[in-house]
């Protein structure tokens, strides 16, 4: 297993349980296993990506990576992590996803959504449901703006698979993934 380090800064998004992250990925890259195989030809968008982590840990697998994110110091922080460990298919965007039109990504796309707690917004979803991605994994810490999104990408996508991981034991705070896949 390859070992990524990652620079975090005071404004900057990263899941701090490194344990259960870790969990996250793996879950996800078994997934891609399962449903798509081998995604060499395909790109991967991680949306809200914070300072990177997951599209980091994937980016091997994918042709390019496309990480987005509304927070300045996050995009810099990614783009320094991605250059730190060695990924070269990864590009990072300082984007207002509730503002800016998502272009030139072909439907063999895989989609992860790591929204704040309040959510991607009808906006965001409906540009997400033009964009196509053949599989979506939409990871949230709050399952009340999760299920508001998931209504509308239900429109175009079924659920595949829904899994929770206990991000902090002996409290409320779990992070649900629910994968989905374009009908």
């Amino acid at each position: 297993k390859k070992t990524y380090k990652f620079k975090i800064g005071p404004q900057t998004f990263f899941q701090n349980n490194i344990y259960i992250i870790a969990k996250v990925v793996n879950y996800i890259i078994n997934n891609l296993n399962n449903y798509i195989g081998d995604c060499s030809e395909y790109s991967l968008l991680d949306f809200y990506c914070g300072v990177g982590t997951i599209g980091i840990c994937l980016a091997d697998r994918f042709k390019n990576v496309l990480g987005l994110d509304i927070i300045k110091d996050s995009i810099k922080l990614a783009k320094k992590n991605a250059e730190h460990n060695g990924i070269d298919n990864a590009k990072y965007s300082f984007t207002d996803l509730n503002k800016e039109e998502i272009k030139n990504f072909d439907e063999n796309s895989v989609l992860i959504i790591d929204p704040p707690r309040s959510g991607v917004g009808k906006e965001t979803t409906e540009r997400i449901l033009n964009l196509k991605p053949l599989i979506i994994f939409y990871i949230s810490c709050n399952p009340i703006t999760e299920i508001q999104d998931l209504e509308i990408l239900y429109k175009k996508y079924e659920i595949l698979e829904v899994k929770g991981f206990d991000m902090f034991p002996q409290t409320y705070h779990i992070e649900n993934i629910v994968m989905m896949k374009r009908i």
